[in-house]
């Protein structure tokens, strides 16, 4: 385990595409590395007897697939936490039961691609899904440095995140993973610009506020949240081009932000209106914000 997923949280890991014949490499030495440990211990710490009825053939192999089995299973628990968020969902995920639609105070941020349909047309589908999953591997890196950040959902081009909104310190926190995001994608601009002959840049757009969250389904279970705060969040994402920034924020999250040399680093908006809303709202946008490039080809 702690060969072949320790990683320096200080380096971020360039995504490499899955690769089943490394996935079986790893298990294959996972399983010399396992016996030949077992095999030190026996020749160290075991009698003279007791070792020479382990080199017996039939020994030996019961005792390889015994170890094959285990790392066989500590590879499974490892791909589950992996495609449920970590370790500790593996549990609420196992034992949890179907649950009544619930209202909770939850904060939002929706990040999404610039330039995304100028990519998508310049690229192949598969380039293109290529260059949107290295794009959210990194994103994903980003988020596991705050706990209590997940990864709602992927649509598309965009990823939404949430949190607990009356923690007020995970508002803060979600503004610098937004800023953490975009340092490793220029961290990398330099392989996407080789791979894919452009550098990738996100807008964000931050909001909270009560939301419904309901499982949905039955063979195939979903959970989900309603209420008019995605909407809010994801006509705010839209405003940031009009107003010549990478990410905007409520009043309500902004308020959130207990840190006065925070606060001064931003801009009011005040009136914004919202297409489909009738309700005009204030928003917040950085002093010193990034311009939105336009995306372009090398």
């Amino acid at each position: 385990f702690i060969l072949f997923r320790w990683r320096d949280n200080k380096s971020p890991q360039l995504p490499f595409k899955s690769n089943r014949l490394a996935l079986l490499a790893q298990w294959a030495l996972g399983v010399f590395f396992f016996m030949t440990f077992f095999s030190l211990f026996i020749a160290v710490y075991v009698s003279a007897e007791v070792a020479e009825a382990y080199t017996h053939t039939t020994s030996f192999i019961s005792l390889l697939i015994y170890h094959a089995a285990w790392f066989l299973i500590l590879m499974s628990v490892i791909n589950v936490s992996n495609r449920l968020g970590g370790l500790h969902k593996i549990g609420v995920y196992l034992l949890r039961t179907f649950t009544a639609p619930r209202q909770l105070q939850s904060g939002f941020m929706f990040l999404d691609l610039n330039g995304s349909t100028q990519i998508a047309e310049r690229l192949s589908s598969r380039e293109y899904s290529l260059f949107l999953r290295q794009c959210f591997r990194l994103l994903d890196q980003v988020v596991e440095k705050y706990p209590g950040l997940d990864i709602y959902q992927y649509v598309g081009d965009e990823a939404i995140i949430h949190w607990n909104y009356n923690d007020d310190d995970k508002c803060i926190q979600a503004i610098n993973l937004f800023y953490d995001f975009k340092i490793i994608l220029s961290t990398f601009k330099t392989h996407f610009k080789a791979r894919f002959h452009v550098q990738p840049t996100f807008k964000a757009a931050i909001h909270g506020g009560p939301v419904i969250k309901v499982e949905l389904g039955t063979t195939q279970l979903h959970t989900a949240f309603h209420g008019d705060v995605l909407n809010t969040t994801s006509r705010i994402l839209s405003l940031c081009h009009q107003n010549k920034t990478d990410l905007l924020i409520s009043e309500s999250s902004f308020e959130k932000l207990n840190s006065t040399y925070i606060r001064d680093s931003y801009n009011k908006i005040q009136d914004v209106f919202l297409n489909g809303k009738t309700q005009r709202l204030t928003v917040y946008k950085p002093k010193m914000s990034s311009m939105m490039i336009n995306t372009t080809f090398l």
